[in-house]
């Protein structure tokens, strides 16, 4: 890897699957598929989540540090939070939702972090910013926006990270399934 990141795993409440991170799929919680693939690449994996779930995350996953964020704002606050304590450079964020993380993808796209990061496009060309590598110190100086309740698509506009099209992700992974979320109970029984 080009650069030594680190990984922030962002575990929130839903509305529309109660106890998300800890919902069954594939024989297990459902946070802990993307979390071992992290724990594969990262020497450091910070999970941020709310204060409700940090003692179930705690019993889960005993050796990751994890810290609670309450700031209320969705993903931002989370990131925020999270860029809060760390100390590299570069930090690849996810969400505890997308269990078919893929390495390849991961290690690209840190090795493609310049400026202020490197965030993958979809098949739509929409950004994926919560599968996304992050510069730090821009998360940091733009604050006032994630306090303002700004989205993590507004902080992305603001920064200049490089923009990695559909077409340069599907070399690792043709069907773009790292990007793919649980987002409701269907997905759940789901096979890709």
């Amino acid at each position: 890897m080009a650069t030594e990141a680190q990984a922030i795993m962002l575990a929130g409440e839903s509305r529309r699957i109660p106890d998300k991170p800890f919902a069954g799929f594939r024989g297990r919680e459902l946070m802990l598929h993307g979390y071992d693939i992290l724990n594969g690449i990262f020497p450091n994996i910070l999970i941020v989540c709310n204060k409700k779930i940090e003692p179930r995350i705690k019993e889960l996953i005993p050796e990751s540090p994890i810290i609670f964020e309450d700031l209320n704002i969705g993903p931002l606050g989370g990131i925020l939070e999270g860029m809060k304590n760390l100390n590299s450079e570069y930090v690849f964020v996810t969400a505890c939702d997308m269990p078919f993380l893929n390495p390849e993808v991961i290690e690209f796209l840190c090795r493609e972090a310049e400026k202020d990061g490197a965030v993958p496009l979809n098949s739509e060309n929409l950004p994926e910013p919560l599968h996304a590598v992050y510069r730090r110190e821009k998360v940091l100086e733009l604050s006032d926006l994630c306090l303002e309740g700004g989205k993590v698509t507004n902080l992305i506009e603001r920064m200049n990270p490089k923009l990695i099209p559909a077409a340069k992700i599907k070399e690792y992974d043709s069907n773009l399934m790292t990007f793919k979320n649980i987002n409701n109970l269907e997905d759940l029984e789901d096979e890709p």
